[in-house]
């Protein structure tokens, strides 16, 4: 047998936080002058939180008058009153309307009381209502680098974004941060008109920038402007002036052209003049006011929402830049009619679809993705499908936030694949196993947790007020995609040519003529002197070159021998003169070769002939004179040698 006492329990720790007769910690809280003391017990606090047990380690540990202290500068005293009353008792009361959730997160998150920490996030996760705006934006976006707080504070700034007068209205906007105003500014979803924008960010700016005191533009220097630019350099290229009305530019254009830079104004203005022209500077997308979606329940923020869940994206969002889904509205109740045959009619055979379900009263938006068709007939039997079960593992359902509903986003994966989807003739779009239905009265809807991971309402069956089904195109792997872009790119080569400055046009027609016509009547019998000039230059040389080997084979061989005879005659009575006359002439000769090779001379072959006959014979009798003068010498060493 077992009794549970915890109830009692709770209630004796909570009358102990108001015993102070045993307390030995002293915890001073918050800023001068809103400073309270707190006392407590340590071994409670270092039994329910880390960040105490750590405080009140023995290497940490000083005391005071037999108190530990410790202070929580950065906790008001309202919030840390809720904390150690949940540390004590283990209930989290939250009775005063002026503590924000988001605050005591923060607080929970630097006294590292992990248990109602991960309570908190799911709350603020799950409803809007448990949002207070601007208040929480402001606590957070000093946090929005913190991976402990990415989620929090995306939701957060699309709340913002959403309800964005209640941030830009408030104190507190003209107080935030050049890079959080910049966050703010470049979001697609920034649920405000460009113009208005534009006089906000002059508010924050003046409110910025110290040297500028009249709030009237129309009594500022010429230095108050520079300062201002100064101050709003950063933010200006992320207001999309192409999205204002030519008139709004106008004007604004007018008050603040010292601050505007020239080409930023020189592309809107081109811009206007010709709304297909693509901006060459910081090319952004409209805002979702402005953003083309054919719906009456959802906006384009919600759409890229969808198409995050769908491509499985687990962080952030896509960006309307960068959406790679079309949403193509096929279907809508109110318009085409309730009945299941007209339903059927537009969206069988459609491929992937997104249903988009208003629910009457509540103003709840649920829905659910389809990655298959949706069939009422059989392909194989031609009958009538009836509860046809479907496998995929990429369907979901899902609700979307509403301002009535106050209701974050929340998304369901299918857990049972068999069963995913499911194809009847007699009803509507059917997700799981009722999981989310619509019957054959197709103004009724039922929803049953059972095929799915999460319920998405509370109600089982709920009464429909308008529904829309959106054919699902990804333009990223559509067959004509290329096409399209090839289109585009010959529009764009088009229109450059046609909006191509008719100035330089007429500059290049006016050139002057005469220096074409000079060109074009360029005398060509310098051109064919040229021409014929190298052609003889060839035919010489390879017409000399022929005449060198001609020479050179046909060359008398016999009047070489015959001569060489007699000269060799004239050597042997006249060997010393011999050998100076033919030692004068092969130098004479090599001379006379290197010279014609040096300049490169165009000599006859007859000359040539000579040259190398004169060469030929005097290297001959170089080798007579050397034999006949070794033979003599061999004959008077043997006279020697006999004598």
């Amino acid at each position: 047998m077992s009794y549970d006492k915890t109830q009692t329990l709770s209630t004796d720790l909570s009358n102990l936080f108001k015993d102070t007769n045993n307390c030995d910690v002293k915890i001073l809280v918050g800023n001068e002058p809103n400073i309270k003391e707190f006392k407590a017990h340590s071994l409670i606090l270092s039994l329910r939180s880390i960040y105490f047990k750590r405080a009140f380690s023995a290497q940490c540990a000083k005391k005071d008058d037999g108190f530990f202290i410790s202070n929580q500068p950065n906790i008001s005293p309202t919030v840390f009153d809720i904390l150690i009353n949940y540390i004590y008792s283990g209930t989290l009361s939250v009775d005063n309307n002026e503590v924000s959730f988001v605050d005591i997160l923060i607080a929970s998150d630097e006294l590292r009381l992990l248990e109602i920490q991960q309570q908190l996030k799911i709350r603020l996760l799950e409803k809007e209502s448990a949002w207070k705006l601007p208040k929480d934006f402001i606590s957070l976006y000093r946090f929005s680098q913190d991976d402990r707080f990415t989620n929090l504070y995306e939701v957060a700034i699309r709340l913002v974004c959403r309800n964005a007068h209640f941030i830009f209205n408030s104190k507190e906007f003209l107080k935030i941060k050049e890079e959080h105003l910049i966050q703010l500014l470049e979001r697609d979803d920034l649920n405000l008109e460009e113009i208005e924008i534009w006089d906000y960010l002059i508010k924050w700016g003046i409110e910025n920038t110290d040297s500028i005191l009249d709030k009237n533009s129309t009594n500022w220097t010429l230095m108050d402007f520079n300062e201002l630019e100064k101050t709003l350099h950063n933010c200006i290229p992320y207001i999309r002036f192409s999205q204002m009305s030519p008139e709004g530019f106008n004007v604004l254009r007018k008050r603040f052209k010292s601050i505007l830079p020239e080409d930023l104004i020189d592309d809107v203005l081109e811009y206007f003049s010709d709304p297909n022209t693509k901006p060459t500077l910081k090319n952004l997308p409209p805002r979702v006011s402005t953003y083309p979606l054919d719906s009456r329940i959802i906006n384009a923020q919600d759409a890229t929402t969808i198409a995050g869940w769908i491509d499985k994206k687990k962080e952030i969002p896509y960006r309307l830049r960068n959406m790679p889904f079309e949403f193509k509205l096929i279907y809508r109740a109110s318009r085409e009619g309730f009945g299941i045959k007209k339903f059927h009619e537009c969206c069988d055979n459609k491929g992937p679809t997104v249903v988009i379900i208003k629910v009457r009263n509540s103003g709840e938006i649920i829905g659910g993705y389809n990655p298959l068709d949706w069939r009422s007939i059989n392909n194989h039997s031609c009958t009538y499908c009836v509860n046809q079960k479907c496998k995929t593992s990429d369907s979901f359902i899902f609700s979307l936030s509403s301002l009535s509903s106050g209701v974050i986003p929340k998304l369901s994966r299918v857990t049972s694949k068999k069963e995913a989807i499911i194809w009847c003739g007699n009803k509507g779009p059917c997700f799981g196993l009722q999981d989310l239905w619509i019957q054959n009265n197709l103004r009724i809807g039922k929803s049953k947790q059972k095929s799915y991971e999460n319920k998405i309402i509370d109600s089982e069956t709920f009464e429909i007020e308008e529904y829309e089904v959106f054919q699902i195109i990804d333009k990223r792997s559509s067959p004509f995609n290329h096409v399209i872009k090839t289109l585009n790119f010959g529009v764009g080569v088009c229109k450059k040519i046609f909006s191509f400055p008719w100035k330089v046009c007429k500059k290049i027609c006016s050139f002057p003529w005469k220096v074409c016509k000079k060109i074009f009547s360029f005398p060509w019998k310098v051109c064919k002197k040229i021409f014929s000039f190298s052609w003889r230059v060839c035919k010489a040389i390879f017409s000399f070159s022929w005449s060198v080997c001609k020479a050179i084979f046909s060359f008398p061989w016999k009047v070489v021998k015959k001569t060489c005879q007699l000269i060799g005659q004239f050597i042997s009575s006249n060997e010393d003169l011999a050998e100076y006359i033919f030692s004068c002439i092969i130098i004479s000769s090599v001379a006379l070769l290197a010279f014609i090779i040096a300049y490169k001379f165009i000599v006859s072959s007859l000359l040539v002939q000579c040259i190398i006959i004169l060469s030929i014979v005097t290297i001959k009798l170089f080798l007579v004179i050397a034999c006949l003068r070794s033979r003599r010498q061999s004959e008077e060493t043997s006279r020697f040698l006999i004598g």
